[in-house]
């Protein structure tokens, strides 16, 4: 079932507009859009996903010049630095803020992206933090940070399949990592305690 459901009317109005102007390739729209339903709603994951989703579909059709990528990087790293004061203070959702502002014009930046999660994740607003990790995910497969993450909180919602999938892929890229393995024998361990339950009954 979509999150969508669940999220007042008005707010979900901004967000249904904003999957249209998606579909219909008008990202400045569709940005605008998921950006309203978010000032409303900070921990709407689905809105934070597809307003990303629609930054990196402009950044990929409408690349910046050259003049204009270094004139946003430079303004990048005056609001990464106050993100980052911010984090240190621990106003995670003031920080939170300066982050989407970055990926507005790096909505690829892996690092921020990261920072972006970790805060989610202090936040509590795990659903949010799940996706942006997954969207790092889709940007570099062998992400470590990611695959952790995502190995963790999918085994706090019982998607057992997901996070064997993500400490797997640990295991590809670090035979014998000691986390991955723990997860594993952790999934494995969860399986026959639930199997013996059945059983039980």
């Amino acid at each position: 079932m979509s999150e969508a459901n669940s999220i007042p009317e008005q707010i979900k109005q901004y967000y249904n507009r904003g999957l249209l102007a998606f579909e219909k390739k008008n990202y400045d729209y569709a940005i605008e859009l998921f950006g309203q339903s978010l000032s409303q709603k900070k921990d709407f994951a689905d809105a934070r996903h597809y307003l990303h989703l629609a930054e990196q579909r402009k950044f990929q059709e409408n690349p910046a010049v050259t003049f204009s990528v270094l004139l946003n990087k430079v303004k990048n790293i005056f609001i990464l630095l106050k993100a980052l004061f911010l984090d240190v203070k621990n106003l995670s959702y003031q920080a939170i803020d300066e982050y989407e502002k970055i990926l507005t014009g790096e909505p690829n930046n892996i690092y921020v992206l990261t920072r972006l999660a970790q805060d989610l994740l202090k936040e509590r607003d795990t659903l949010s933090a799940l996706k942006v990790f997954e969207e790092i995910k889709m940007l570099d497969a062998a992400n470590l940070i990611a695959l952790r993450n995502l190995g963790k909180l999918y085994s706090q919602m019982d998607n057992y399949a997901s996070a064997r999938g993500c400490y797997e892929a640990i295991l590809k890229f670090i035979p014998h990592d000691p986390e991955a393995e723990k997860g594993l024998k952790n999934i494995d361990a969860l399986g026959t305690i639930k199997e013996s339950f059945g059983s039980s009954r």
